[in-house]
């Protein structure tokens, strides 16, 4: 394992493109390394969009703007959903946590495998009719069942949702968000969200990616999922 977390597996996942996937991930990335330098925190990020493979075209891109880094990158690998379970066991004994980015639907062969192996799975979540109804219907479909067949072998997944690319303003934001609070929503989502801004999309890098303080905060809730998963 690890030399501070059992080697943990964690995601951004939806059936739904455009959720914002791939743009969480790097900067939840991002957000790992600065925090992780200080207590050798040591992570993955591991590209299994087979198609696309964004994230990790994106290093490519980025190490020929800025140069090979130094401290302010983390490693990126590009591998196929296919062949990435037989290559975990070796992950998880290097690596703390091995955060995945998926592609942005069901039926690239792997997929689902690879759906029972995610310990923490971060849903993406854009305040709006289509998404939500979308958002469940993925969660309902295919998360509860991964759930249901993984507890059966006395394994568990943390789902949490985040709500992404918010515009606070807008009803269907302030109407799903006071619903989370009462609990009336189909999964729990985290106290913490992600404002809509040009500047994310603009600015973003996987070398030495700068992450605000709102960011900050958001993203320290979601490690703080991930820690009181270790704690069950």
């Amino acid at each position: 394992m690890g030399k501070i977390l059992p080697g943990l597996v964690v995601s951004f996942v939806s059936q739904k493109g455009g959720s914002g996937k791939t743009t969480l991930t790097t900067m939840f990335a991002n957000y790992l390394q600065r925090v992780g330098k200080m207590n050798g925190l040591r992570f993955v990020v591991v590209d299994c969009d087979n198609e696309q493979n964004s994230l990790y075209n994106m290093r490519q891109s980025d190490v020929a703007t800025f140069g090979k880094s130094s401290d302010a990158s983390y490693p990126v690998m590009s591998v196929f959903s296919q062949e990435l379970p037989n290559q975990l066991g070796k992950l998880k004994e290097e690596y703390d946590i091995i955060l995945i980015d998926f592609p942005g639907n069901m039926v690239q062969e792997g997929v689902m495998t690879l759906y029972h192996l995610i310990d923490v799975a971060f849903i993406p979540l854009i305040p709006s009719k289509i998404d939500y109804n979308a958002t469940e219907l993925f969660y309902n479909k295919y998360m509860t069942i991964v759930e249901k067949r993984k507890k059966e072998f006395g394994l568990d997944t943390t789902y949490v949702g985040v709500f992404n690319r918010v515009r606070e303003q807008v009803l269907e934001f302030r109407s799903l968000y006071e619903a989370n609070k009462q609990g009336q929503l189909f999964m729990k989502f985290i106290d913490r969200y992600v404002k809509d801004s040009t500047d994310t999309q603009r600015y973003l890098t996987t070398i030495d990616g700068k992450v605000n303080y709102d960011l900050s905060k958001t993203f320290e809730e979601l490690l703080n999922v991930i820690v009181l998963h270790i704690q069950k």
